[in-house]
């Protein structure tokens, strides 16, 4: 069993302002609320998997970075399943301002080396509620934002490879830490596995 202690301060800086509203109406008085199923598995399936990543690789907790990156990640995916409930409204947004979203997204993936954005990091960013993030990801691009924030990342990892000592430590640097599912999402995206790319760019050193 595994236990998770989070403030309430550091669940509602993940926040926009509207969202912070909400929350603050959730966590008014204790209680015990049940997370939707899809939820419930993504919380389960992180925590596994960052027990059986540092059960192989210990040395990984003393990593300032991944700890850190382990943390956001907990309190995004905490703060995406608690926000659900709240039904912050959309807001329609016009072409040029998602366009600029898409794009400025993008720079802050590439740019913040110290640990991955989240979708929560990028509606605080825009001060928008997740659900116009969500619309406008996919009426621009026909995918989720979730999905693009891991198509970055996974790129990401392609270009460190070539200066990082292991497939492991790229792989955690930028989140992803079930690595027979990240061997699985590189390959189909790159045509082969990270290990291969990662033999391949050393051997021309």
């Amino acid at each position: 069993m595994a236990g998770i202690s989070i403030s309430r301060s550091a669940l509602l800086n993940t926040l926009t302002y509207e969202e912070r509203e909400s929350m603050q109406h959730i966590c008014k008085n204790a209680h015990v609320y049940a997370l939707a199923q899809p939820g419930l598995d993504a919380l389960r399936n992180f925590m596994r998997d960052i027990f059986q990543t540092l059960q192989t690789n210990p040395s990984l907790i003393k990593n300032k970075h991944i700890t850190s990156a382990i943390r956001s990640t907990l309190v995004a995916l905490l703060s995406d399943n608690l926000i659900h409930t709240a039904e912050v409204p959309a807001t329609k947004l016009s072409t040029s301002r998602c366009w600029k979203i898409v794009a400025e997204s993008r720079e802050l993936v590439l740019g913040q080396s110290e640990k991955p954005v989240t979708v929560a990091e990028l509606c605080q960013h825009f001060d928008i509620s997740r659900r116009t993030l969500q619309y406008c990801f996919h009426d621009l691009l026909g995918t989720s934002p979730a999905i693009y924030l891991r198509t970055e990342r996974l790129n990401a990892v392609r270009h460190m490879l070539k200066k990082s000592d292991s497939v492991t430590e790229a792989a955690a640097y930028w989140g992803f830490w079930h690595f027979g599912h990240f061997s699985q999402e590189y390959k189909k995206m790159f045509g082969e596995l990270p290990s291969t790319t990662f033999k391949r760019l050393h051997a021309l050193n």
